[in-house]
């Protein structure tokens, strides 16, 4: 996308060490200016991707989980408790290794002293 949507890739690594892409992720609501993909993270196994979008939602930010078993599908949206203009959340992402806790990181939030969330991984809510 050209417009700042951002994308992220999804790679296999093969029996003699090479990757192949598999796959290209977006939001389900792609827009100009997200930078979809700037952070990323994976949890161990590789089943969980958390995908930062800190220019999402008019500035305030979002991050995406992705889960699947080869092909990783949209699950979540997360979006800033309450969302602020230019607090670019999603700017970092963490997944804790077995993919049961989020930690999304926003650096202007709170007048530009920073701030991160945690959150349990519920695909359901």
């Amino acid at each position: 996308p050209g417009g700042g949507e951002g994308e992220a890739f999804v790679f296999d690594r093969g029996p003699g060490g090479a990757y192949t892409q598999t796959q290209a992720l977006l939001p389900s609501n792609p827009s100009g200016g997200d930078n979809f993909g700037y952070a990323t993270s994976l949890d161990y196994p590789g089943n969980l991707a958390l995908i930062g979008a800190p220019g999402g939602n008019g500035g305030t930010g979002a991050a995406f989980t992705f889960a699947g078993f080869r092909t990783l599908t949209q699950q979540r949206e997360l979006t800033e408790p309450p969302p602020s203009a230019s607090d670019a959340y999603g700017y970092s992402t963490a997944i804790d290794a077995l993919g049961d806790e989020l930690l999304i990181g926003a650096p202007f939030a709170n007048d530009a002293q920073g701030a991160a969330w945690a959150a349990p991984n519920n695909p359901i809510g």
